[in-house]
């Protein structure tokens, strides 16, 4: 050990202490980002209220096909009326687009069949008929990105029957 530079106790201290002074300021550091990130949106986590207006505008369409197909007692229009029908298919083919768009996006239509599930489901309705509760119908689409509920399902929910004594 005869070539090794002798250690100066100030110097040794000095280094000591810049280093450490370092460690705080990058321990500093990763708290502030590791912070920033723990309340940062997702990415495209900005992009759900534009996806809310589509799937809204796909429900009005929806909406406004169902009208044009149902039985109506006195309306200008009948649905055998060959226009009607073309009108009905345009509305179906632009609904199919815009879920399709959506699914491009990664945006998935709920699944509603089976048992009720408050988690990404709303009970509109309460209705007898079968076990209880299992969803009977559904009302409404609900939609989903990344895990994460864009909108609930609406749905009625099938609820236990009263035994009388």
């Amino acid at each position: 050990m005869g070539d090794a530079p002798a250690i100066d106790l100030r110097t040794l201290l000095s280094e000591m202490a810049a280093l450490r002074a370092e460690v705080r300021k990058q321990t500093e550091i990763t708290r502030v980002v590791t912070a920033q990130a723990e309340h940062a949106a997702p990415p495209g986590a900005g992009d759900a209220p534009a996806m809310r207006v589509i799937i809204e505008l796909i429900d009005r369409i929806e909406a406004a096909r169902h009208s044009l197909l149902a039985p109506a007692p006195r309306r200008w229009f009948t649905r055998s009326d060959p226009r009607v029908a073309a009108l009905a298919d345009g509305l179906a083919m632009t609904q199919a687009r815009a879920l399709s768009d959506l699914a491009s996006l990664g945006v998935q239509r709920l699944e509603t069949s089976g048992a009720f599930d408050a988690e990404y489901m709303e009970a509109l309705d309460v209705v007898a008929g079968g076990p209880p509760g299992q969803v009977a119908r559904e009302i409404l689409s609900g939609y989903r990105r990344d895990g994460v509920v864009l909108r609930a399902a609406q749905v009625a929910v099938y609820r236990a029957v009263k035994e009388d004594p």
